[in-house]
């Protein structure tokens, strides 16, 4: 997995994010954090130092 790859990931849970926000704002801050958490437990930190 490549730096691009990550800032598209992030950039597909900001849109995911604006669309819960638009539908549903009250779980829509829950959900954002539960989508980053998962992915920064798949994809842990040492990941991304060594790129």
């Amino acid at each position: 997995m490549n730096y691009l790859n990550f800032l598209i990931q992030l950039l597909h849970l900001e849109v995911l994010g604006a669309i819960f926000d638009f539908q549903y704002p009250n779980i829509q801050y829950f959900l954002q954090a539960s989508n980053i958490f998962k992915f920064f437990k798949r994809y842990p930190f040492k990941t991304f130092k060594s790129m």
